[in-house]
C-alpha cells in the first residue's frame, strides 16, 4: 500500500504582510503554530499509519518570499522561504512542493530551495506523479492577475503520455483550480474549465489519469467529477476558513504497483 498525504495554503508570512485579512477571514492564529501543528499532524500520521511522501500544494508563503520574519517572533530574520523550508524539513518523510499564486517567487530560486523545478514529474510505486505550476514567475500579471499562470497543458499532456506509454497510471497536482474565472472558467462548481477547457478534455478521456489535486479553495475538501474525471481539494492549514472547519490534510492510498 502506497499512502501519500496532500497539504495545502500554509500562507506563511501572511499575518504579517495581510493583517486585516488574516484576522477577519478566520483566525489570528501565528504562521509558526499553524506549520507546527501541520508537521506534527503528518509526523504522527507517519508514526501511526505510514506514509510514503507529501505533497504541499502551493502558497507555501504569502507573496514575498524574500521578506524576513519581524524582531520579537520565532525565526526572526529568517526569509518567508526559509523558514517554510524550516518546518516542511521537519517531516519525517519525502516532500514535494507545487509553486503557487502567493508563492510569487523566481522559477529558479524555487528550483534551488525545494530542489525540483516548478513543474515537475517522478515515478513511486508503479505511478506517474505530476506537479503542475499555477504561479507565474515573481508574481508577475501574465494575463491571469497578479500571481497566477495557466498551467502548462503541453507539459502535462506529454508527461502524461510517457507514464501512460509504460502502463503507469498518473496523478496530477495542481495548486490553483482549472475551473478559476482568473482562466475564464466558471468556478469551482461549474464545470467550465475557460482557458483550461482543452486541458480538462485531454485528462477526462484518458481513464489513466487517476485524479488531480486542487489546493487554493481554503474553505472546500469537496471530490468533484466533472466529465468522469476525479477532480479533489485539499482544504488549507492557515488561515481563512470562510465560517467553515476545513483545517486539514487528505490521504491518498494506492496499491503498490512495483511489488
Amino acid at each position: 500500500m502506497i499512502r501519500i498525504a496532500i497539504i495545502s495554503d500554509g500562507h506563511y508570512g501572511g499575518q504579517w504582510e495581510d493583517p486585516d485579512r488574516w484576522s477577519s477571514e478566520g483566525d489570528e492564529t501565528p504562521c509558526d503554530t499553524r506549520y507546527e501543528m501541520l508537521v506534527n499532524w503528518v509526523n504522527d500520521e507517519i508514526l501511526y499509519n505510514g506514509l510514503d511522501f507529501v505533497v504541499v500544494n502551493g502558497d507555501n508563503w504569502h507573496d514575498e518570499p524574500n521578506n524576513t520574519i519581524p524582531s520579537g517572533y520565532p525565526g526572526a530574520g529568517t526569509s518567508y522561504r526559509g523558514r517554510v523550508k524550516y518546518w516542511l524539513d521537519q517531516i519525517n518523510c519525502p516532500y514535494y512542493v507545487t509553486h503557487g499564486n502567493h508563492d510569487r517567487d523566481s522559477f529558479s530560486a524555487f528550483n534551488s530551495h525545494f530542489g525540483h523545478p516548478v513543474n515537475h514529474h517522478f515515478e513511486y510505486g508503479g505511478y506517474g506523479f505530476i506537479l503542475a505550476n499555477t504561479g507565474s514567475e515573481n508574481g508577475a500579471d501574465e494575463g491571469w492577475g497578479t500571481g497566477y499562470l495557466l498551467p502548462d497543458a503541453q507539459f502535462i499532456q506529454d508527461t502524461s503520455a510517457s507514464y501512460i506509454d509504460n502502463e503507469k497510471p498518473v496523478i496530477i497536482f495542481s495548486h490553483v483550480d482549472w475551473t478559476s474565472t482568473r482562466y475564464n472558467g466558471g468556478g469551482l462548481y461549474s464545470g467550465d474549465f475557460g482557458d483550461n477547457a482543452g486541458l480538462h478534455n485531454y485528462v477526462r478521456s484518458n481513464p489513466h489519469i487517476l485524479s488531480v489535486h486542487w489546493g487554493h479553495r481554503h474553505a472546500h475538501t469537496v471530490a468533484l467529477d466533472y466529465g468522469g474525471q476525479n477532480y479533489l481539494m485539499t482544504g488549507h492549514f492557515s488561515h481563512r476558513t470562510d465560517g467553515q472547519d476545513s483545517y486539514g490534510y487528505r490521504i491518498i492510498e494506492l496499491t503498490d504497483r512495483s511489488e
